[in-house]
């Protein structure tokens, strides 16, 4: 086997292989979001790896079906480790712990509640942030009501 690290060889894909990876492609490529999307980031290149090596361990130049079905397996696992280990955190301290908030109350916070999650001791700005980063990664749905017969809508947060 050391034998044939001498060596340059040229993988390429087996015709059988081909149909299973362009398949595959697409959902490997797909925008994700949060702690999961940053993690799993470039997982079509990942998975070529992957493919690639079983292709060469196997004593192969071209990647066939087993090899990409086997890569694909690694990199399902991969991802259900990751989901697993960091659930859906957002990867921001103070969205995450908005987040958290909002899942025990069911039906929901006000942004002067959410603010007071921090103490008062966050901005108006500091606060548009923290949802911007919730709705851009859809865990967020923001609503004005009137409350308690106020003449003022206060703003609402839910968890999606």
């Amino acid at each position: 086997m050391l034998e044939q690290g001498k060596y340059e060889i040229r993988v390429c894909w087996d015709e059988e292989a081909k149909p299973l990876w362009e398949e595959a492609y697409e959902d490997l490529t797909a925008e994700r979001a949060g702690m999961f999307g940053a993690i799993t980031a470039r997982a079509e290149a990942q998975a070529l790896r992957l493919a690639m090596i079983y292709a060469l361990a196997d004593g192969s130049e071209r990647i066939k079906r087993p090899h990409v079905e086997s890569a694909l397996a690694i990199w399902e696992y991969s991802q259900e480790s990751v989901r697993h280990i960091f659930g859906d955190a957002i990867g921001d301290p103070d969205a995450d712990r908005v987040l958290a908030a909002l899942r025990h109350e069911t039906e929901g916070l006000s942004r002067t509640d959410v603010s007071g999650l921090f103490g008062r001791n966050k901005s108006s700005t500091d606060l548009d942030r923290i949802a911007q980063v919730l709705v851009s990664a859809n865990r967020l749905q923001i609503t004005r009501v009137f409350v308690d017969g106020s003449k003022k809508k206060v703003e609402w947060w839910r968890a999606v």
